[in-house]
């Protein structure tokens, strides 16, 4: 009988799982709770990095040029920190 896969980055239980194709053979990865959300911040976080050059200038925050915010994005360790760099959000006047 097989076990609960253990994190491939540690010795805790995994909890996501990923399998994935890699050269046509089936190749699995497997993370617990904190490093899944750790991979999924990162990947949410470069994703908003990248996002910064399509934004209008009128959403960034006052005075803010967009390089200082890609830096501050990139330097971010949690979605808060992340938030706060882009400052508060912008309302419709309508």
């Amino acid at each position: 009988m097989m076990g609960v896969p253990k994190c491939d980055r540690c010795e805790r239980p995994a909890v996501y799982h990923e399998t994935s194709l890699v050269d046509g053979k089936p190749t699995e990865r497997h993370w617990c709770r904190r490093h899944g959300h750790r991979l999924w911040f990162d990947s949410c976080r470069q994703l908003l990095v990248d996002a910064v050059d399509h934004l209008p200038a009128e959403l960034l925050p006052d005075g803010v040029e967009m390089g200082e915010v890609k830096a501050q994005l990139a330097q971010a360790n949690t979605l808060s920190q992340a938030r706060s760099v882009l400052g508060p959000g912008r309302r419709d006047p309508r």
